[in-house]
């Protein structure tokens, strides 16, 4: 992240690493973000309102740019709405919805997934106990609905409570029931390697000594050891090192490794996070944890 190491004064008088409480809509720029952004600026000129070298430059760009996020996201037939951040597209969506429009959305969502919803008829389902339990409270919703619901809005990992929703189990509710599905993935999202697959969920509950002082493989693209089911060749690890000890973990060849430090401190690759903080790993072959103070931290082994 550009300025993770940026320090301010408190008011004792002293200067400490600045912590950014809100990762929402104010997420600071990756530094590969950055680096595109500054390669391609001597070249930015307007888009669709010129006829000059650089302006049908700019404007190819900007319109490949719309391929780019329909391959990704697998929207390969369908429009992509360029937007500033997550807040502005669900603004925009809500603004595109006929008046009145049915939404079904949840206590669990973020401001930006709640607000705008409120120019039409929407309901909220409490926060739920578990993802069973909302997709049973989803299926519900949906079948006595009278008239249907239009719209399922949705939070792909709620920055409230945490939890990672079931968003396949949600699509297939929704799609019965003639309603279209909106996910804010902006917190959380793994790609999966496949396309037209069975909509489907799994939760499991993993007790702490599983993960105290070792590497607790919580998801995985074969659900060994007990793991979660995700279509992706990527591992999921989560561990709450002891203090005093050193946890290692080795990457393959071409692989690459995102880490994020749930609560606590702790020391990666010689780099001292906290909570919220998060490291992504490119061409290094080792992840070390050291100096770990009450921390829990999720390691993605990435393709």
């Amino acid at each position: 992240m550009i300025g993770a190491d940026v320090e301010v004064p408190c008011l004792d008088g002293r200067t400490r690493r600045y912590v950014d409480l809100d990762y929402a809509a104010s997420t600071p720029a990756m530094a590969g973000v950055w680096a595109a952004v500054e390669e391609f600026m001597p070249w930015s000129s307007s888009v669709h309102r010129g006829s000059g070298y650089k302006s049908r430059l700019a404007t190819a760009a900007y319109e490949g740019a719309r391929g780019v996020v329909a391959e990704f996201v697998g929207a390969r037939d369908g429009t992509v709405v360029l937007v500033r951040n997550t807040t502005e597209a669900i603004n925009v969506l809500s603004a595109a919805l006929p008046a009145g429009s049915r939404v079904l959305s949840t206590a669990a969502e973020h401001h930006a997934n709640m607000l705008p919803w409120r120019r039409h008829d929407v309901t909220v389902l409490p926060i739920a106990d578990s993802a069973w339990e909302l997709v049973e409270r989803c299926e519900h919703a949906l079948r006595v609905a009278q008239p249907r619901i239009d719209l399922v809005a949705v939070t792909g990992a709620s920055n409230v409570t945490g939890e990672v929703w079931p968003l396949g189990a949600i699509a297939d509710l929704a799609h019965q029931h003639g309603a279209q599905l909106f996910v804010d993935a902006g917190f959380i999202f793994v790609e999966p390697n496949v396309r037209g697959i069975t909509p489907s969920y799994e939760e499991k509950r993993f007790d702490d000594d599983s993960k105290r002082g070792q590497w607790r493989l919580i998801a995985s693209g074969d659900a060994r050891e007990g793991s979660v089911l995700i279509h992706q060749d990527a591992d999921v690890f989560v561990t709450r090192p002891e203090a005093g000890q050193t946890l290692r973990h080795d990457l393959a060849p071409g692989r690459r490794a995102y880490v994020h430090v749930v609560r606590g401190e702790v020391r990666v690759n010689g780099r001292k996070l906290s909570s919220g903080d998060a490291l992504k790993v490119e061409r290094e072959n080792l992840i070390t944890l050291d100096e770990a103070r009450e921390a829990e931290v999720l390691l993605f082994d990435l393709p």
